[in-house]
Parts: C-alpha cells; structure tokens; sequence
C-alpha cells in the first residue's frame, strides 16, 4: 500500500500545482493537507492499541469515497486566514478522495489476495458494501516483522525504492501540468502576484 510519505507528498504536490504563481503555501494549510491525505488510515489505530493483525481493521469504510467526501469538507472547516472556505474544500476533499484512489493500487486489492481474503477497498461505502481492487498492484506492502532490523528487509527497501520513484513521478507530473494549464493561459510562472 502507499505509505503515508506518498500520500503527504501528493498532496501537498497537488496544492503547490493549483497555486497562484508568486504565491506560497501555509504551513497550517500543508498540516491539513498532510492530515486529509492520511486520515483514512486511522483504521489502523485498533490495531496498535489491541495488539491485532492490521488488516483486520484495515482498508474498512475510512477507505471509502463517501468518507474522503466527508473528511475533506469537514477539515475544510478549519479556519485559515489568506483561505475561504471554498477555497479549502476545493483542495481538501479531491486530496480526501485520493487516499483510496491511490489504495486501489495495492496488493491488497490485487485478484490473488481476493481469491482467500475479503480485500480491497469499500470505495462506495455506505451504498454498497463490495470491495474493489486491482489486477495489476503498482503498490507492495511493507512487511513489519518483530524486530526494528528486520524492518529492513530486501523487500522493503525494494518497496520503498519504488514508491520513492513513484512520488517523484506524481511530482513531476504535477509541475509539468501546472507549467501547461499557466502556458496556455499566457501567464508567466515566475509573475509575482500580491497576496
């Protein structure tokens, strides 16, 4: 599955894309974004605090549209100065949905993991309770064995490797989108704007 650092990392890329050129962005605003971006993994709380495998609880209805919908608006709700409240909810809740969009892409949906566990993600939660997947996971899993060495293991440095090529993608993709959207408007990226 994603890990939280790509989750952060595409949304606050996505936010700097939509800015204004010449401006920047908050740190309250990036805190609100980092906390939607990774807000649906709270299922995994339980499992910390009771000792439990993780996938009992996770991937349940927190990973779903309808709560990515929610959790967006509802932090939308924060106050932050330089920012209305449309403003907020414009990039808090895609950043929401993304979440179990990027989960789609998991192991965890993949046909093999289906074929013996109820996995995937309840994306149309609380409509329907089915659970979609991926044939083709782009996404491992990190393995948490007991024992902090062997956290790093050949498998997890190879996910992480990965993932980390990945968000340099989005990354990347973001910027250049930006740099297209502002060209076609005829607008120079390096104009200062007030605030």
């Amino acid at each position: 599955m994603p890990s939280p650092i790509f989750h952060s990392v595409a949304a606050v890329a996505a936010a700097a894309g939509c800015k204004k050129p010449g401006t920047s962005l908050s740190w309250p605003l990036c805190a609100l974004l980092v906390l939607a971006a990774n807000l649906p993994d709270l299922d995994l709380a339980p499992a910390a605090f009771l000792g439990t495998p993780t996938m009992l609880y996770h991937h349940g209805f927190t990973h779903s549209f309808g709560f990515g919908l929610l959790a967006g608006l509802l932090l939308s709700l924060v106050p932050l100065r330089r920012f209305k409240w449309r403003h907020r909810a414009c990039l808090l809740v895609p950043v929401g949905l993304s979440h179990p969009f990027f989960d789609l892409f998991n192991s965890n949906g993949s046909l093999e993991c289906r074929q013996f566990y109820d996995c995937g993600q309840p994306l149309a939660w609380p409509l329907l309770s089915r659970k979609w997947g991926t044939l083709y996971p782009v996404f491992g899993d990190i393995v948490l064995p007991p024992g902090i060495l062997s956290w790093f293991s050949a498998d997890n440095l190879r996910f992480i490797t990965w993932e980390s090529c990945l968000t340099v993608l989005v990354v990347a993709a973001v910027f250049a989108m930006r740099a297209l959207v502002l060209k076609l408007r005829g607008v120079d990226p390096r104009a200062k704007y007030p605030r």
